[in-house]
């Protein structure tokens, strides 16, 4: 009867969708981007400025942003190409860029990791 109760409930745990409740919004400016060399897959480390993370209270910091198919982009441009504004969808607190150190690799801090995203045309510089 144990091992029934332990199939069960491993079978509702695994049946709820992995990107259910975990996620914040965002909305920023990117000012800067820079590919994640060391991480499985593609992942660019992007530098928002201003930051919107689920407030009107505007602040500044970096999102590691993944690309097709780990994450879904929307709309206009690419989320990696400085001077676009970008809206989305992010997990807080994964660390998931990865850049090379000396002879290994090591994580750069950002906010979380972006999983949807929609970015506007790049705005034009003087």
């Amino acid at each position: 009867m144990k091992r029934f109760i332990f199939i069960l409930s491993l079978a509702v745990l695994i049946s709820f969708p992995y990107k259910s409740h975990a996620f914040a919004s965002f909305g920023g400016f990117n000012l800067w981007a820079k590919p994640c060399t060391c991480s499985a897959g593609t992942v660019w480390y992007v530098w928002y400025t201003p930051l919107y993370l689920n407030s009107i209270v505007p602040t500044a910091g970096a999102l590691a942003v993944g690309v097709p198919p780990k994450a879904l982009w929307y709309a206009n441009f690419d989320p990696e190409v400085p001077t676009t504004w970008s809206l989305g969808k992010f997990m807080p607190g994964v660390q998931s860029c990865w850049q090379p150190s000396g002879t290994g690799c090591s994580t750069w801090p950002v906010l979380g990791h972006v999983y949807e995203v929609g970015s506007s045309l790049p705005l034009s510089v003087p």
